[in-house]
């Protein structure tokens, strides 16, 4: 029972204890909606177009929040967002669920992200949510994610993506977006991305002896 209780989520990089399945609560409940979904023989969400399985009032539970959230807004009695001019109901900690998500990355409400000198908020595992999808994707900490932070490791300008190996998934270094989708285009060959430099040195010659 010991082993048992200590044991955690299955998921890589997710540190939540274990409840069922080899998961923890909340890859559990993902596991089992995504089953659900996919049987034929379970209700479908009365939503058009919808094809997710029954969750609560004939609605999949990304609708059922939904209307949760309408009936709260249209709710005169209920606080109201505290940020200037909006008119929705307060989701938590004063503000919206738009709102709140916004402020949270500002770094206005909750715990500073783990990663020094981001100014989020934490939303999960002690980061803010684009430092949580680095950690969880990419199976880095706060601590090496802080190596991610700088410059471009191609041309300088701000880095904004965890360039890693589509073959391996080892973490290669730190680029920014236009480098990062170069690599991905030319399929991460060295061969190419040479071919392509020659091209434009050819023509880049060509042009200066016209």
């Amino acid at each position: 029972m010991a082993e048992q209780a200590g044991r955690g989520c299955s998921v890589e990089g997710c540190p939540r204890p274990h409840k069922a399945r080899g998961l923890c609560p909340t890859h559990y409940r993902a596991w089992w909606r995504a089953e659900r979904d996919a049987n034929p023989s379970i209700r479908r969400c009365s939503v058009p177009a919808c094809h997710r399985s029954v969750d609560t009032r004939g609605l999949c539970l990304s609708h059922y929040r939904r209307v949760l959230r309408e009936e709260r807004d249209a709710d005169p009695s209920a606080p109201r967002c505290q940020h200037p001019g909006c008119p929705r109901a307060d989701h938590a900690k004063g503000y919206c669920h738009s709102h709140y998500s916004s402020a949270l990355r500002a770094g206005v409400i909750g715990d500073p992200c783990a990663v020094p000198g981001c100014p989020s908020g934490v939303a999960a595992r002690g980061m803010c949510h684009r430092h949580a999808k680095r950690a969880r994707v990419y199976g880095l900490t706060a601590a090496e994610l802080t190596a991610f932070e700088g410059d471009c490791e191609v041309c300088g300008r701000p880095a904004e993506a965890v360039d890693h190996d589509h073959t391996t998934g080892a973490v290669r270094g730190a680029l920014c977006f236009a480098c990062n989708s170069a690599l991905g285009q030319a399929q991460d060959g060295p061969a190419r991305l040479r071919a392509l430099a020659d091209y434009l040195d050819k023509h880049s010659s060509k042009e200066h002896a016209a």
